[in-house]
């Protein structure tokens, strides 16, 4: 499928795509992006009620990333998906969301789906900013949102919530020691470790 990309932003080292088309998918779900015949898996971060498609990554080394960073607006991107894994909204009346840095796409669409969709939820998003700083989407997310990393101590009074824990694989596997260490359940700790990051 391919689409005209409406906006390419850069925060820090980051890259925020927007692309001219809809699509119907379920929040936590992913996209991949082609150049020629090479493809690489990205989460989508806009909403299933919002107009447009949107992705963020940080840029890297790679020539993939290298050479999405060069794209401008009305160019066309191919993509194809949405893909489905187990990182997407379940049931709950409890979420808590924990991240850094990049790892805030996925879950940027899944918190304005809960919000509009599930207003009486409730909600907390622990969102620690990159190494650089940034804060992406800080004013989509702030209502929810303590811009830190938790403790155990923080996250002790959720240990009944559903916990959505997601971005580079280093973070996600100490957020979700936090977790279990603050009494969150096995069964309720749902990971997304982003490939291709450390």
């Amino acid at each position: 499928m391919d689409a005209k990309i409406l906006s390419i932003d850069k925060v820090g080292d980051k890259l925020i795509m927007k692309l001219d088309t809809k699509l119907n998918f379920k929040p936590g779900n992913t996209i991949d992006v082609i150049f020629d015949n090479d493809k690489r898996t990205f989460s989508i971060a806009s909403s299933p009620f919002e107009d447009f498609l949107m992705f963020a990554t940080k840029i890297r080394n790679s020539a993939f990333k290298q050479r999405l960073s060069t794209l401008k607006p009305g160019d066309k991107l191919s993509f194809e998906g949405p893909f489905e894994d187990e990182f997407v909204i379940k049931d709950s009346d409890e979420y808590v969301f924990i991240t850094k840095g990049i790892g805030i796409t996925p879950i940027r669409s899944m918190i304005l789906y809960l919000l509009k969709d599930k207003p009486k939820s409730k909600i907390i998003l622990f969102y620690e900013p990159d190494d650089d700083g940034t804060i992406l989407f800080k004013e989509d997310l702030e209502k929810v949102a303590k811009f830190e990393k938790p403790s155990a101590d923080e996250l002790r009074p959720y240990q009944d919530a559903l916990f959505y824990i997601s971005g580079m694989p280093t973070n996600t596997k100490e957020y979700a020691k936090l977790a279990l260490d603050a009494g969150g359940k096995t069964g309720k700790i749902i990971i997304e470790p982003f490939s291709g990051y450390p």
